[in-house]
């Protein structure tokens, strides 16, 4: 287990010292040992890491996280999924949320 040694924030939690630091992946705690901020203590899980060439096994995977990224990330993300942004940001969550639905609608059907 990786245990705080400082306060560390992470995923948006503090976690003070003595407390065991949940949901990182092993470069996450790596980090954290190298810096210092942690320490770790018999056997650690992991979780995996993100699969940036499937955004739906990210952590940006509803619409409402979508509307919360700047316009030039909301662009990035759209082309990741080969899609041309629209210049709007009412348009390109319109846009994420058709993806989105289809995605959400293919998997039912699996």
């Amino acid at each position: 287990m990786i245990r705080a040694i400082n306060k560390v924030i992470h995923n948006g939690k503090l976690y003070q010292h003595g407390k065991e630091i949940l949901g990182l992946t092993e470069k996450e705690a790596q980090r954290l040992l190298e810096l210092g901020a942690a320490e770790e203590e018999g056997d650690t899980f992991y979780e995996p890491e993100p699969d940036k060439d499937n955004p739906l096994l990210n952590d940006l995977t509803t619409p409402e996280q979508f509307t919360k990224l700047k316009a030039e990330e909301q662009k990035e993300f759209l082309e990741s999924l080969s899609i041309d942004p629209a210049g709007k940001a009412e348009d390109r969550v319109a846009q994420f949320e058709e993806w989105y639905t289809e995605q959400v609608t293919a998997d039912d059907q699996n």
